[in-house]
């Protein structure tokens, strides 16, 4: 892998790089989002949703309506 990474990439961009991640992981507010953000569209948002969908009865959606 690392081999790949720095043939994708000049000296002076990995530079660059490692500058800006150096960066970010300095900044706990950033750092915490980067790591917040993923959990709650991966595991937030889709609880969220069972959980409404299981709260909403099918005849109050219109499934029924919609099947007739």
């Amino acid at each position: 892998m690392k081999k790949l990474f720095y043939k994708l990439f000049s000296k002076a961009e990995r530079a660059l790089m490692m500058k800006d991640l150096s960066a970010l992981c300095r900044r706990r507010l950033i750092l915490t989002l980067l790591i917040a953000l993923p959990l709650v569209f991966a595991v937030a948002f889709p609880l969220l949703f069972l959980f409404v969908s299981a709260m909403v009865s099918p005849k109050s959606s219109g499934v029924e309506q919609f099947k007739n």
